[in-house]
């Protein structure tokens, strides 16, 4: 079942938080919310599916959370 776009607007505000949050806790160079939100724009530029694009967002800020706590 496909998200709303009222969900896909809360997930997306939910993993921007995430990411300021970990730059703000961790390393901003790890944690680049700036990073973050050019991939937005840019898959809304293109008119990327969103759900994926969240889906790949989640994956990257664990693989970036793993790859932190290691070192």
């Amino acid at each position: 079942m496909p998200l709303s776009p009222s969900e896909i607007i809360a997930l997306t505000e939910k993993i921007r938080v995430r990411y300021a949050e970990a730059a703000k806790r961790c390393s901003p160079k790890w944690f680049d919310t700036a990073a973050f939100e050019d991939r937005l724009s840019m898959a809304r530029r293109k008119k990327m599916d969103m759900e994926g694009f969240i889906l790949a967002e989640i994956a990257n800020f664990e693989k970036i959370r793993d790859r932190y706590d290691k070192k």
